[in-house]
């Protein structure tokens, strides 16, 4: 649809796969189909997504960093999860390289 508007986009595109949750859940092994990776509970969501320990996009592997829907602030089109984890990638970085 997005091509209606934009010149050249279809040609663009690589490929495309398009499932049915029940599909996305058995290829991913995502709980019920889930899009967020959990399910969203109280103790699971904010800051402490996607789990205790694992949140603020840190990992206790020293350099690993979770980024995506399974993050905070959650799954949707907003590219929030990936932008705060790269933000905190970057201070990680500063501070190795000082």
């Amino acid at each position: 649809m997005a091509c209606r508007y934009y010149a050249g986009l279809k040609e663009l595109e690589i490929s495309r796969l398009v499932e049915t949750p029940v599909q996305f859940a058995e290829r991913t092994r995502a709980r019920n189909g889930a899009l967020s990776h959990v399910d969203l509970t109280l103790l699971r969501m904010g800051p402490l997504r996607p789990a205790w320990g694992l949140s603020g996009y840190t990992t206790p592997l020293d350099g690993l960093f979770l980024g995506g829907a399974g993050s905070h602030p959650g799954g949707g089109v907003s590219g929030l999860p990936g932008k705060l984890s790269s933000s905190r990638v970057d201070r990680y970085l500063a501070k190795r390289s000082r």
